[in-house]
């Protein structure tokens, strides 16, 4: 049978891989698909040298700490079956429910607008989208077109995260179409920690700040708003000195962030999540916006937009065959 689905999961130096094992239940013909697995510090180059090795038309991304549904591939393909004219297609990284009480606190502030405005839906069921950007989809969940990497190319090395938004920016820039299907899941496990969550909000704040330099195409109100914030948060001191009054937009998001935490908690019927909640929100708030400064600053100052993950090691493998009907 013709291969249609080549599944790519890169996966990073001494980590294991979640995903491999459900990876194994997927309910769809067994000889349709293929699972190649790359072991290397560049996500960019391990999904490149999958690529290169695949022979499905379609190239299915999911990051190795991710558990996919068992009709992944089958609501991939319904939705390719469905709309031909789209090049790109992803969905939703839910939260698992077996995630402790920060990590689903994470998934919450992350699903919500308050914490990731229009990437939100990256992290929640929101409704089809035949018209969809490249900040609704992310490489955690990811189906690509064969035909639209011949003609835009693979992913650019010198970025890690963001290497896929820049990628389906280029695709959408050459007529391609993207869409958002709510129907293919996979559940992503959160970080367990604050400093963990700010740890990868910061390599996202660097990413998206890579990403300008390298297109050129601003960020919108995603950044600038938080790159706003900070700045008021660091003249503070200085503002209320100045006049009393400069402490109200303050006062007023930490109405805004504790009336949040009490609803989603109350909505979840998990009151010992309130604590988490607001560390979790603030901890995104602050951190996203560092990471693009910083980065952006040394750009700014002369550093070099240097490829990722530069450090030589053993050659991936492919894994065909770990798949089972």
């Amino acid at each position: 049978m013709h291969t249609r689905f080549s599944v790519i999961v890169p996966i990073g130096p001494e980590r294991s891989a979640p995903v491999l094992p459900s990876l194994e239940r997927l309910v769809f013909p067994a000889d349709a698909y293929e699972v190649i697995v790359e072991r290397g510090p560049s996500p960019s180059r391990n999904r490149n040298r999958g690529i290169a090795q695949a022979s499905g038309d379609v190239l299915a991304f999911v990051d190795d700490d991710c558990v996919v549904e068992p009709d992944w591939l089958a609501q991939a393909a319904a939705f390719f079956d469905a709309h031909p004219e789209h090049d790109a297609v992803g969905g939703p990284q839910l939260t698992p429910a077996s995630d402790g009480v920060l990590a689903r606190a994470s998934g919450h502030a992350l699903a919500s607008r308050l914490g990731a405005w229009r990437m939100s839906r990256r992290y929640r069921r929101g409704r089809l989208d035949l018209d969809a950007t490249e900040t609704v989809l992310t490489s955690a969940n990811l189906f690509v077109r064969r035909t639209a990497l011949a003609r835009c190319g693979l992913f650019d090395p010198r970025l890690w995260p963001n290497e896929e938004t820049e990628l389906l920016h280029r695709i959408a820039a050459t007529g391609g179409r993207l869409a958002y299907d709510p129907r293919v899941v996979v559940r992503h496990h959160r970080r367990r920690s604050l400093r963990a969550l700010a740890g990868q909000c910061f390599r996202y704040g660097t990413g998206r700040a890579r990403q300008t330099r390298l297109t050129g195409v601003r960020p919108g109100a995603g950044v600038a708003i938080p790159l706003l914030f900070l700045l008021y948060l660091s003249l503070l001191p200085v503002l209320v000195a100045m006049r009393s009054l400069a402490a109200a937009p303050l006062l007023l998001y930490g109405g805004l962030v504790g009336a949040w935490s009490i609803a989603t908690a109350l909505r979840a019927r998990e009151p010992a999540m309130l604590g988490a909640l607001p560390a979790a929100l603030v901890a995104i708030h602050l951190s996203y916006p560092t990471g693009y400064l910083v980065e952006w600053l040394r750009l700014w100052f002369g550093g070099e937009l240097d490829e990722i993950g530069t450090t030589r090691v053993a050659p991936g493998h492919a894994a065909r065959g770990e798949h089972r009907a």
